[in-house]
C-alpha cells in the first residue's frame, strides 16, 4: 500500500475542522495591541497556529465582538 492509499487513521467523527484565520493582510496594531485588520490581539496572532479550532472560534468571536464596539 502507498502512502496516497493508505487508510486513515481516525474515523471521519474525530478529524479537527479546519479553522481559516481571519487575516485580512492589514496588519497594524492600534496603541491595545489589537490589529486593526482582524482585530486580533498580538497574542491570539502569535499563538493563533497552536490554538484547538474550538479556542480559534472563540478568538474569532472575540476579535468580531472587538471589531463592532471600534465601528
Amino acid at each position: 500500500m502507498n502512502k496516497v492509499d493508505k487508510p486513515l487513521s481516525k474515523s471521519s467523527s474525530q478529524i479537527t475542522p479546519v479553522v481559516s484565520s481571519p487575516c485580512i493582510n492589514l496588519c497594524e496594531l492600534n496603541d491595545e495591541s489589537i490589529c486593526v485588520g482582524c482585530y486580533r490581539s498580538i497574542d491570539e496572532i502569535i499563538n493563533w497556529l497552536s490554538l484547538s479550532s474550538y479556542d480559534q472560534l472563540l478568538v474569532i468571536e472575540q476579535s468580531n465582538s472587538r471589531k463592532i464596539l471600534a465601528d
